[in-house]
């Protein structure tokens, strides 16, 4: 029902579930994926009130399962709630530091509200424990270049250029990198190469 964009219609299954103590009496798994049913619906139907309380009501029976933390900060990621994602994301550090996933995922949450400087760090911590970590690294790039570090930022995308040589979104970076600091025949390449690779109806084209 969630993902035939039926909310109401799962919220009463939910409701269902919620009434029978058997039914909650139920494993790890199913009650992660309840928690990710209700605050996706309630998310759907654009209360959050609703949703922060499942979410407080799931962590507080259960405060130290990582997985239900993570569950619903990809609640809050995927419907765009970055500050509720970065309220669990805190509490899934405190219950593991060096959680990569929740490292990459502060730093994008962060990159999404206009904390850059913020995000830095976490995605930083995650490429010390994962040199490969490509997916940190990009965030890594793309907050340096937002704070106006870019040095720090150029360095990234060169090495993520190295790597995936083709990729538009590395290009745009560059060519950005590149339009900043006045350097017109490197912009006008990596915009070029951009162009070459990416779909033509993005913004960025």
């Amino acid at each position: 029902y969630v993902v035939s964009a039926m909310p109401a219609e799962a919220l009463k299954i939910v409701n269902e579930i919620r009434a029978q103590p058997d039914l909650l009496a139920v494993g790890g798994t199913n009650r992660n994926e309840l928690l990710f049913v209700e605050a996706s619906a309630r998310l759907a139907q654009n209360d959050l009130s609703g949703a922060e309380t499942a979410v407080r009501a799931a962590v507080r029976q259960h405060p130290r399962d990582a997985d239900l933390l993570a569950t619903a900060t990809q609640v809050f990621l995927k419907y765009g709630h970055y500050s509720n994602a970065l309220s669990t994301i805190e509490q899934e550090l405190v219950i593991a530091p060096t959680n990569l996933n929740a490292l990459v995922n502060q730093g994008f949450a962060c990159i999404q509200i206009g904390a850059f400087e913020k995000a830095i760090p976490p995605l930083t911590r995650v490429l010390d424990l994962d040199t490969n970590n490509y997916s940190a690294l990009l965030n890594l790039a793309i907050a340096c270049l937002r704070a106006n570090r870019l040095e720090d930022s150029q360095r990234h995308y060169e090495v993520l250029q190295k790597a995936f040589p083709t990729a538009s979104q590395i290009a745009y970076g560059l060519g950005e990198i590149a339009w900043r600091k006045k350097d017109t025949n490197a912009a006008v390449r990596n915009y070029q190469l951009y162009l070459a690779n990416a779909q033509t109806n993005t913004v960025e084209a």
